[in-house]
This record gives structure tokens, sequence and C-alpha cells, in this order.
């Protein structure tokens, strides 16, 4: 018991290992890439075309300065703080949010809200820093003036940081509300110098243009509230205002001052978007998973497709595929038996674990259609509870009467048949009333007050489901019915490894399964794949317009998925094809077979 205790610490250890190192190198090399930025913006700011030689020469002086990278340093640090906060996002799935209220106040969550936070001071740092190494005073609010302190509030100064924090604000705000969290793995695994070499020009271009909307923002609202600002600022610090660095009303007057702060809200955005990118080349590199535990501590294959960590198990599900088309060392280990005893313990695991999820995942899928399904045909009100019994079942007949008896005297529980006196028979349902109709009355008594509840619980439906029919009131509370499918298909790329992997190790399995361990699994597998097939041809996600657009992430999810799933099926043809007789395959299913063995589905 110690020893197996002992060995699943060692495993979890060794899995942590794993993550903190990716994770610490991928900060690491963010803040390297902020000093790589630092030099091309000192190299642009020295820019002098009529004099190359004194040019050359500004820049290696700003770069060999020890201030320069001195106040850095603070930088680095926030950093820092924003990686180890954001890395959580990248090994877990979030939650599946069926409101656009749910959405929006998911972001004022704590952690996201520390994370706003530090985006703000980030900004704020970012402007000062570079304000400082473009010549311009360190004070943060104040300058030299003519006045009697001697000192006034720099509103120019003012208007950048608060740029600055506004687009940290902004640009947080965005990402945790408006744009898909989701860890994506590459189609094509390249090494990570070619992956950065790729992406960081794209992502250069990309953060200048995502900076001009929260600029325009930032200037509106400054037109709007940037005279309360400058007047409580002034007030709280005791400094009387600058004529000299007062920005007129039209913000836009002042073209310098714009396209600074452009630069600024693009170097906030670009140093965000690099350490996202970052993140996602170290963590969705490819990891080497032993099949079987040979050292006592190692994760194996096994493992790791059982982890409760998402990206571990997509990890493990890339490892498998890995080994499915290209490493039949580890195919071999997988299709061999256990020592003593000859049991297929590494494959019926495998795939043990890759059809329990393939099934789960059809399973959660099938009830997201028919949601979608029943949404689509019309709002389904739910009906009241049906009557379980008529009326007249409900009430005594007043013909023949039952004389109530105990279980003692079965006779009792005769009807006499004999012709009774009137008397008799007066006094005899005299009896009976007494002990009949009370019961009788409490039973409708309570059926009222059932259907008065099941009456109350319709009315108070039909009322939600005309509140949320007003316009702007659906579309802030309004359930997308689509959600959960979205959400399903947007986690979904492991399993396109998955049935691919499948696919691969069963038509290997012909030349290399000496002891034909896949052969009892292929009907499941086979099973899986077309009931999977099915769920996805009658998935619709039509409900909204960004589903119409072609770069949306669930459906190209979705369509990946779907041919991965076909590819499969046809790798499976190709290699039993001539064998599916034999398997114990409904009629259905092998009739569905017979059109890949055809080559007749698209």
């Amino acid at each position: 018991m110690s020893t197996s205790l002992s060995s699943a610490t060692n495993k979890a250890k060794y899995g942590r290992e794993i993550f903190v190192s990716r994770i610490l190198t991928a900060i690491i090399w963010s803040i390297v890439l902020q000093c790589v930025y630092v030099s091309h913006v000192l190299f642009v700011m020295n820019i002098d075309v009529l004099h190359p030689v004194q040019w050359l020469k500004n820049f290696y002086v700003s770069v060999s300065n020890v201030g320069t990278w001195f106040y850095l340093i603070p930088l680095g640090v926030m950093t820092f703080a924003q990686g180890v906060l954001m890395s959580k996002e990248f090994m877990t799935e979030t939650a599946c949010l069926r409101t656009r209220f749910g959405t929006i106040c998911s972001a004022f969550q704590p952690r996201n809200v520390l994370i706003a936070v530090l985006n703000m001071v980030f900004g704020a740092m970012v402007v000062s820093y570079y304000s400082a190494l473009l010549g311009e005073e360190t004070n943060i609010f104040t300058r030299k003036c003519g006045s009697e302190h001697g000192r006034c509030l720099n509103e120019r100064n003012m208007y950048l940081i608060a740029c600055g924090i506004w687009t940290g604000l902004y640009a947080s705000f965005k990402r945790q509300v408006w744009e898909v969290r989701v860890t994506v793995f590459p189609m094509i695994q390249l090494l990570k110098y070619p992956q950065m070499k790729l992406k960081l020009s794209r992502l250069v271009i990309q953060s200048f243009k995502e900076a001009v909307l929260p600029c325009m923002y930032f200037c509106l609202l400054y037109w709007w509230c940037g005279g309360y600002l400058r007047e409580h600022l002034s007030g709280f610090l005791g400094l009387p205002t600058d004529e000299e660095s007062v920005i007129p009303v039209l913000v836009w007057m002042k073209p310098f001052l714009a396209m600074r702060c452009l630069l600024f809200s693009a170097i906030i955005i670009l140093t965000g978007r690099t350490l996202e990118l970052l993140f996602q080349v170290f963590l969705t590199e490819h990891c080497h998973f032993p099949v079987s535990d040979t050292a006592g501590y190692q994760l194996t294959l096994n493992d790791v497709l059982a982890s409760p960590l998402p990206l571990m198990r997509r990890l493990g599900y890339l490892d498998l595929l890995h080994i499915a088309e290209r490493d039949p060392v580890r195919q071999g280990e997988l299709f061999s038996l256990s020592l003593p005893g000859g049991h297929p313990h590494n494959w019926n695991g495998v795939v043990g674990e890759v059809l329990r999820t393939l099934e789960k995942f059809t399973s959660d899928l099938n009830i997201a259609a028919s949601d979608i399904n029943r949404v689509s045909n019309g709002s389904l009100l739910p009906s009241s509870p049906a009557k379980t019994g008529s009326q007249n079942e409900s009430r005594p007949l007043a013909t023949s009467p039952v004389v109530p008896s105990s279980p003692a005297s079965p006779s009792l529980r005769l009807r006499n048949m004999s012709i009774l006196q009137a008397h008799d028979l007066n006094s005899s349902v005299a009896a009976n009333n007494s002990v009949l109709y009370p019961a009788v009355s409490g039973s409708l008594r309570q059926k009222k007050d059932a259907d008065l509840v099941a009456a109350s619980k319709q009315q108070l439906i039909s009322f939600m489901q005309w509140i949320r029919r007003k316009p702007g009131i659906n579309l802030l509370f309004g359930e997308m019915e689509d959600a959960h499918a979205r959400h399903l298909l947007l986690h979904s790329q492991h399993l396109s490894w998955g049935t691919q992997a499948l696919a691969h190790l069963a038509a290997a399995s012909l030349k290399r399964d000496i002891y034909g361990v896949v052969q009892k699994d292929l009907p499941a597998i086979i099973k899986s794949l077309v009931q999977l097939k099915s769920v996805l041809e009658r998935l619709p996600l039509h409900t909204h317009k960004r589903a119409l657009r072609s770069g949306s992430l669930d459906l190209r999810m979705k369509a990946a998925l779907a041919s991965a799933v076909k590819r499969s099926l046809y790798i499976l043809c190709n290699a039993f094809g001539q064998y599916l007789s034999d398997l114990p395959l409904s009629n259905d299913l092998k009739h569905t077979m017979q059109s890949y063995i055809a080559y007749q589905e698209g």
C-alpha cells in the first residue's frame, strides 16, 4: 500500500514538474522578448537617415546604458506575476456559460479582477518606462513651471498614463469576455523557434490594429471627463495646472500625442499577446510518455490519458497519435502481453479510456443537439402534469357499498349479494359514509392543491418566457441554446487525435499484433466512430450570425473532428473491409460501413 502511494506521489510530482518548467520557460522568454522590443524602439527612436553613423552611435549609447535595463526590472516582475496568474487558464477548461450575462459576470471573478488590476498597473509602468526612454521627465504627474510652487501638474504625462491604464483594462476585459480562451495545438508540430519566427511578425501588426479601437474610446472618454480628472487630481496633489501642458478639448488636434498614445497601447497589447503566444508554444510541445512504467515514478500513457488535467490529457492523446503513426517500437509495447499472466493491460487501458471519452462526448453532444433542434422547432413550455387517474376512479361508487374490514377477516371483504332490507341498507350506508367520505374529501383537496401548484408554476414559466422574449433582456439574459454544443466542440481537438490513433493502431495490428489483442475491441471502435459521425451530421450550428463566419473556432473544430472520424472509418475499411462480415456488427453498422468500402462517403 505504501509503495503504491509513493508511486502515485512521484507521478504527480513528475507531472507538475513538466508544466512548471514549461510555464517558467515561457515567462522568462517573454521577459527576454521585452528586451528585444525595447531595443527595436530605441533603434527606431534614434533614426537619422542623413547621418547613419550618428544614428548607430546614438543607438549603441542608448542600448549600453545601464539605466535602460535597470528600470526594466519592475516590468519583468510584473510580467512574471501576470504569467503565473494566466497560466491556470491554459491548463484548465473554462466553464460553459449559456448566457451573455454569465460571461460578463465571469470577468469579475477574483482572479480575473486581480489580472485586470495587474494589467492596469503594467500599462502605467510601460508608459512611464518608454516615456523616460523617449527623453521626457521621469516625474509622473509634475513638471517644472513658473508658478510660486515651482511645480505644476503635467497633463500630457497624465493623459498618457491614463491611456496606458485604460488600455490594460480594455485588453483584460476584452480577453475575458469576447475572446475564446482555449489552448489550441498546432495542426503541424514545429520546433519552437520556427513557430515564434512565423507568428511574431504577424503579432506586431495585429497589436497595432487592436490598439486603434481602445485609443479611440479613450479619446472620447477623455473628451467627456478629462477636465473632471484634471481638476480632482490637481486638487488632490495641491498643484496648479500648467497652461503649457493643458490638452485642448479636441484631443485629436494633437497628432503627436495621439500617435504616442497609439504606440504605448500597441506595446502593452503586444506584451500580453507575446506571453499568450509563448504559453501556446511551450505548453503544446509534444511530450514522450512511456507505455509501461519501468522506473516506478514515470507517468505512463494510461496515466496521462486518465489525468484530471485537460492539458495533460491532450498531450497524452497527441503522443498516442504519434505512436500510432510513426513509432513501431511503442506499438509493439501496446500490443504486448503482461508477464506473468499474459494479459494485454497496456492495450486495454488505452482503448478503454479512449472509448469512454468518445462515448461520453457523443452522449453530451447528442443531448446538446436535441436541445438545439427542440428550440429551433419552437419554444416548448413544460406542460402541466398529466392526470394519473380519472375523476370516476377517484370517487367512490354510490352503489354496491364496500364494508370496511381488516385484513384478518377476509370473508368480510366480500360483498353481500343477498337482498337487504331497507333499514339494513340505510344503516350500512350511514356507517360507511362516516369512514369513506372524509378520506375522499382529503384526496380531492390534495388533488386540487397539486393542480393549483402546477398551474402557478405554468403561469410563472409563461411569464418568464414572455420577459425573456423582450429584445434587450433576451440579448443579455437569454440562454444561447447552442452554447453547450459549441463548448464541447471547442474542447474536442484531442478527440480527433484519439479517433485517428485507434484507426491507425487497428490497421497496424494486422501485421504487428501477434497476439490478436486488438480484434476483440474492433466492433466497439467501429460502433463508437459511427455513433459520433451520426451525431456530428445532425448537429446544426446556424442559430447565431457569428456561426456564418468561416473562421469561427468551434466550426473549424467540428469540421476537423468530422474529417478525422471519416478518415478513421476509411482506414478501418481499407484494412478490414474483407473481414467486416465476420465481425459481430449490427445490420445498420454493416450497411454504414459498406458505403465506406465502396468509397461513397464524401
